[in-house]
């Protein structure tokens, strides 16, 4: 192993590998370029199924398709000839899962397909929706940031991050206590089939609709209309707030002092407990 990659792998911290999702590009490269595959197979429970959505590129170059899964048949990468940021994504998700309805089990996995890594068995995801109360469970950002998707035009989005942040902060503080705004980030998600099928819908039905009418119609952002409705279905729709299973693993948030803010277990050290015995 080149030394430089053996020096990154080994300063990653060991909580990391007891995650079940990992999402950032250069993260992802790194655990694999660290060897960490080699030789394990990861094992999927049979109510779940894994999706993504790719172009014929993206498809070849797939993280996802480079593991080994005891069982090939539950991961399935979805082509398309061409991909419309960010439409194809709901859209194409939409239709494979009513195409294929009776064939596809209770849950649903979404992953983004070149950087992300699914790096242990997944073997109860009702659990893992049970802890968060939620149907529908995406990975987190630690803050409620714009990605930068500038289409259609400058200051389009304004209304999400003027109007709903405080929205979002209200029910945040409801449910765990703590007014905080770790958001949604759209490149993991894990639901239940029906509810994952009533969201894309919605989604599809402002997405495809007329920007000049203002957002949310015509978003083009699929990460902001799954925050935007959030925080309209919020007992649905839910973030790994304490990232126990999901990390949006950019390298900051592995490097920093626990105790700052952008430390992956910073919020889950400060908040967890609390969650907890509010939910008992």
């Amino acid at each position: 192993m080149d030394l430089h990659i053996k020096k990154l792998f080994d300063s990653l911290p060991k909580e990391l590998f007891n995650l079940k999702i990992i999402h950032h590009g250069a993260t992802v490269n790194t655990v694999f370029a660290g060897g960490y595959f080699e030789g394990r197979t990861i094992k999927l429970s049979n109510d779940l199924i894994a999706l993504q959505v790719n172009d014929e590129y993206s498809d070849s170059v797939s993280k996802i398709n480079k593991i080994t899964f005891e069982n090939p048949n539950q991961i399935v990468s979805i082509i398309v000839p061409k991909y419309e940021k960010w439409l194809s994504k709901p859209r194409e998700l939409l239709k494979y899962i009513k195409s294929n309805y009776n064939d596809i089990p209770n849950y649903v996995l979404y992953t983004d397909a070149t950087d992300v890594a699914i790096l242990n068995d997944i073997d109860n995801p009702k659990e893992i929706l049970d802890f968060y109360n939620c149907d529908i469970l995406f990975n987190c950002e630690p803050n409620y940031m714009h990605t930068g998707f500038g289409f259609p035009s400058h200051g389009y989005y304004d209304k999400l991050y003027i109007d709903e942040i405080p929205i979002y902060q209200e029910l945040n503080e409801k449910k765990y206590g703590v007014k905080h705004s770790r958001s949604i980030n759209g490149g993991v998600f894990l639901g239940k089939k029906d509810s994952v099928i009533f969201m894309l819908e919605e989604s599809l039905r402002y997405m495809e609709d007329d920007f000049n009418k203002g957002f949310p119609y015509g978003c083009l952002d699929d990460q902001c209309m799954f925050r935007w409705l959030q925080n309209r279905y919020f007992d649905m729709i839910s973030v790994d707030a304490f990232s126990n299973y999901f990390l949006f693993a950019y390298p900051k948030c592995l490097e920093v002092d626990e105790n700052d803010w952008e430390h992956f277990h910073n919020f889950k050290k400060n908040n967890e407990k609390l969650y907890i015995e509010k939910n008992k």
